[in-house]
């Protein structure tokens, strides 16, 4: 046991707290492993087509945009899929707060990568979101219409979506890793109104 390291400490918390501790260091020696294996994961299968979306950002909404496109000038697509089905009167609260990052920190995150996030519900309602959001400086669009949350598991069969991040390479019918297996992906419903696909 270390020497008590606050005033007043009991030595039954110093001893827990540096058992914790031990546990807290291998937890990150476990990450580190974790994503060793993730960088060595081979090319994954060629996405099934070129999905046409729909542009949800301000002033093109419901343009139609092939997922080749968004690559821009850029090798790489990461692609978010944020939790907003086409009957929810929201979008998941956590996917919400992770956009809000996306969004503020656009510029570092598109240096190497075009970014988008991408939601099943229709283009209107993305944008009215993002609206009441202050979105501006990443793109939007919506799978509305398309079998893209299906074939990529975005989308449960009833009241489920999921979050995961799809990255691309090369163009729109290029090599894609999907990162978020079934196990550990999060999924949701919205107690405020109807859910769904």
């Amino acid at each position: 046991m270390t020497e008590p390291r606050y005033p007043n400490e009991s030595p039954e918390y110093r001893e827990a707290r540096d058992r914790l501790l031990e546990e807290e260091k291998a937890l990150i020696e476990q990450v580190g492993r974790v994503a060793e294996l993730r960088r060595q994961l081979p090319p994954g299968g060629r996405l099934k087509e070129d999905y046409q979306f729909q542009w949800a950002n301000e002033g093109r909404v419901g343009q139609p945009v092939r997922l080749s496109e968004l690559f821009g000038d850029k090798p790489t697509l990461l692609l978010y899929n944020f939790m907003y089905g086409p009957g929810w009167d929201k979008p998941c609260l956590s996917c919400t707060s992770l956009m809000d990052g996306f969004d503020r920190t656009a510029y570092q995150v598109s240096q190497d990568a075009a970014f988008c996030g991408i939601a099943k519900a229709p283009a209107e309602k993305i944008n009215a979101w993002a609206r009441t959001r202050g979105w501006s400086q990443i793109n939007l669009v919506s799978g509305f219409g398309t079998n893209y949350q299906a074939d990529y598991r975005c989308q449960g069969k009833t009241t489920k979506c999921n979050c995961p991040c799809c990255t691309c390479s090369g163009s729109g019918t290029a090599t894609s890793t999907i990162f978020g297996e079934p196990s550990c992906r999060a999924t949701t419903s919205t107690p405020s109104g109807p859910t769904g696909t």
